[in-house]
């Protein structure tokens, strides 16, 4: 955050940005583990995805938490953390965790933490 005013970089450039910046790279089989790749294979094999968005693909998603706090002093803090989805569109950066998107926080007004899947592909 010091080195960009941009709050939301991916793909290509992200990855120039964070070589600049010293950050650790390490390869993509990494982040693989066995179980995250069966949960594909399996909804890939039993998935039939649909352009017209007319079939979600059930992605028997757990883990998404979303969280709104009011200390003594009235500060008010949000956050969600999102668990992802499977098969997810090549490409796609979820909006749920980001601030102002999917989690807001004012001491003047409110704070909300909102996620879900609607009819996304």
């Amino acid at each position: 955050m010091d080195s960009s005013k941009h709050v939301l970089l991916s793909g290509v450039r992200a990855e120039i940005m964070a070589k600049n910046n010293g950050v650790e790279m390490v390869d993509e089989s990494y982040f693989y583990t066995e179980k995250r790749l069966n949960q594909l294979r399996k909804i890939q094999g039993t998935s039939e995805i649909r352009l017209d968005h007319s079939e979600l693909i059930d992605d028997h998603k757990f883990g998404t938490v979303g969280a709104v706090a009011i200390d003594k002093n009235g500060n008010i803090a949000a956050g969600t953390s999102t668990g992802g989805m499977t098969n997810k569109k090549y490409g796609r950066i979820g909006d749920s965790p980001i601030i102002g998107a999917g989690t807001y926080a004012n001491n003047l007004t409110c704070g909300i933490s909102a996620t879900g899947m609607e009819n996304i592909l």
